[in-house]
């Protein structure tokens, strides 16, 4: 079982420039550790430094659709939902443009706000977890992982804009619990086939 303080090490050791390589030598020669367990140990370091042609190279990985692409698709479509929902809708709320009268526009906004938390939580769960841990290796997967984000970034948005948001509503319902799982399964997959270029 490896510990924190393996980790902490393996990490200080990288950050002083020291090859994968001598670390694992280390390891392997004075600290008594197994093959396996440096490799879980660096496994669960983001960006260490990987192998290229069988040579040991400090240069990191670095994975463009969860470093770049995926998190700006994100903030992109958050933009999108917060500024209909905080600046669009309350506008509408107020104004009682539409003449439903304030009761039945509070309930469509209570209602809004359901989609735009989960879109939220989504958000952060990408940006911390998922792309924390994804930006050092790369998979075939990524591009499709993009698209099913994207796809699900557009039904959140619809879910918010005014005379659109039933059809937003009815994809985010129906389409839900398909997309998690098949979210959930891409994301087992692509750790599964992780290639560290």
């Amino acid at each position: 079982m490896i510990t924190q303080e393996l980790i902490d090490y393996v990490k200080t050791q990288l950050a002083s420039g020291i090859t994968r390589e001598k670390v694992t030598s280390d390891l392997l020669g004075q600290g008594g550790w197994t093959m396996e367990q440096i490799n879980e140990v660096f496994a669960s370091i983001s960006g260490v430094p990987v192998s290229l042609n069988g040579d040991m190279t400090s240069e990191l990985v670095e994975n463009k659709y969860w470093s770049k692409w995926i998190p700006a698709v994100n903030r992109l479509f958050l933009l999108g939902v917060l500024v209909m929902m905080f600046v669009v809708n309350i506008f509408i709320l107020i104004t009682d443009s539409l003449g439903l009268g304030f009761e039945t526009m509070i309930v469509f906004y209570g209602i809004m706000l359901v989609p735009t938390a989960v879109f939220v939580s989504f958000y952060f769960y990408e940006k911390r977890t998922l792309a924390d841990k994804y930006t050092g290796s790369n998979s075939r997967l990524d591009p499709w992982i993009l698209t099913l984000i994207t796809i699900r970034n557009i039904a959140f948005v619809a879910s918010v804009i005014p005379f659109i948001q039933i059809i937003g509503m009815i994809a985010l319902v129906f389409g839900g619990v398909p997309y998690l799982i098949v979210y959930y399964f891409m994301l087992r997959t692509r750790n599964k086939s992780v290639v560290a270029i």
